[in-house]
């Protein structure tokens, strides 16, 4: 009997064994998942920190002789334009009234600095690069364009570009800045200025010149919004199912 008793004991104590060894293991297991789970949680907070804030300006450029080269400028239009979405256009074709801060809805072109501006209309060969119509003044000055939201790729055509004598030079809301950005001495000149992969509010050309300049072909790409709140939304979701679980 005393020798059945210690048979029972001893399988009771390897049962009890056995029992808080599976418990110690789930432990275990349960603490690693926990472990797994936020450093997921903390990948995810990290990329929800990055956001889409990360990017590498790009910019293209081109100048070319006139008349004639405008399939050369166009083409180099279309390679900035060839990784964009959707563009909204300005090529001052329809009636509007002029002075030196024009409000085109989505957008503010104003000029500082002294020379007014001015509409040119006609096809001429020499400084169309696009439509009929363009905008331009004399002498010195600074451009600016100011944005009602904002936008991501900037693009425009300048033109009567003469020789050594106008120098532009590029800056933005976002410190982005370059300077002769279109270096050539050749005689009449036009050229195309394009930007991508920024975020910026307003952007400046500060002009250095004794000659007429016109500029025409406006296009940018506005910051598409929904992307980052929808990235948002995921990381509150996954910091919710992860306190959810943890309860």
């Amino acid at each position: 009997m005393k020798k059945m008793r210690g048979i029972i004991l001893a399988l009771s104590i390897a049962s009890l064994s056995k029992i808080v060894n599976i418990k110690f293991n789930i432990n275990q297991v349960c603490k690693r998942n926990r472990a797994m789970k936020f450093k997921y949680l903390v990948i995810g907070a990290l990329l929800c920190s990055v956001n889409y804030a990360a990017h590498a300006t790009l910019i293209n450029t081109v100048e070319v002789d006139m008349p004639g080269g405008v399939p050369t400028l166009q083409a180099e239009r279309a390679i900035w334009a060839s990784g964009l979405n959707s563009l909204i256009t300005e090529g001052f074709e329809g009636a509007f009234t002029v002075s030196n801060s024009i409000d085109f809805g989505s957008f503010i072109v104003s000029i500082s600095g002294g020379p007014s501006l001015m509409q040119f209309s006609g096809a001429n060969p020499s400084t169309r690069t696009e439509g009929n119509n363009a905008l331009g003044f004399s002498s010195s000055a600074v451009l600016t364009f100011s944005f009602l939201e904002n936008i991501s790729a900037f693009g425009i055509d300048w033109s009567s570009l003469e020789s050594s004598r106008s120098s532009l030079d590029y800056s933005d809301s976002e410190g982005n800045s370059f300077t002769n950005i279109f270096p050539s001495n050749n005689s009449v000149t036009a050229g195309f200025f394009g930007i991508s992969d920024v975020n910026i509010s307003s952007l400046s050309f500060s002009v250095d010149s004794v000659e007429t300049l016109e500029f025409d072909f406006i296009q940018f790409e506005t910051i598409q919004v929904s992307e980052p709140t929808t990235l948002s939304l995921m990381c509150l979701l996954l910091i919710a199912m992860f306190r959810f679980r943890r309860s």
